[in-house]
């Protein structure tokens, strides 16, 4: 299979699971749990950092490091959740067996 063909292939399942309900509750929740938590360390470190040096190191700066690892794993579990449902998809519109007779 060409390179040009696969990249078609991914573009599709784009478009489609991009109309899906499902994938776009996924990115909202993803981004809130990114996003609350990193606000409120960012208001903790401009209203108190000029107080304490304990709240002055929760600087923006580095807690886009802190919250990496959490917001990476979030949207992979995201993202098998919607694997899942390719699969069930492709059930449901009865061509996984077309799919599963050829290896990948």
């Amino acid at each position: 299979m060409s390179f040009a063909r696969m990249l078609a292939i991914a573009r599709h399942e784009l478009r489609l699971t991009r109309r899906l309900v499902r994938y776009w509750v996924s990115v909202l929740l993803g981004a809130l749990a990114f996003a609350a938590p990193f606000a409120y360390y960012s208001v903790l470190h401009g209203v108190f950092s000029s107080r304490s040096g304990s709240v002055a190191w929760l600087n923006p700066r580095y807690l886009i490091g802190a919250f990496g690892f959490w917001s990476v794993t979030l949207m992979l579990a995201g993202t098998v959740f919607l694997a899942f449902d390719v699969r069930a998809r492709d059930v449901r519109s009865r061509i996984a067996e077309a799919l599963d007779a050829r290896p990948l």
